[in-house]
């Protein structure tokens, strides 16, 4: 799994899934790493073309926490500790 920048999702066009992994300290409590995991595919808001929205609803990888508005949350001070592809296109290969 390559680590990449969240950023960098936007021009790229190889990926449907992806993971961001925020920060212990974004949290008040202490969580474990897949508690900490949000996926979320190329279809939400922020990646279309043309869409003026900032938009990213993502789910935990522990499926506790799901319709999350991750980008309100990063507005608000969650910071990224990793970012990864987890499904690529077909065709394409991480």
């Amino acid at each position: 799994m390559e680590n990449i920048q969240y950023m960098d999702l936007h021009q790229r066009d190889d990926w449907l899934k992806a993971v961001v992994v925020f920060t212990e300290d974004s949290f008040s409590e202490k969580y474990p790493e897949v508690s900490r995991s949000y996926e979320f595919d190329c279809y939400q808001r922020a990646f279309l073309p043309n869409v003026v929205s900032s938009a990213v609803i993502a789910n935990s990888l522990d499926g506790k926490d799901t319709c999350v508005r991750i980008d309100v949350f990063m507005d608000s001070g969650w910071k990224i500790e990793k970012c990864y592809i987890s499904q690529y296109k077909e065709g394409y290969h991480g």
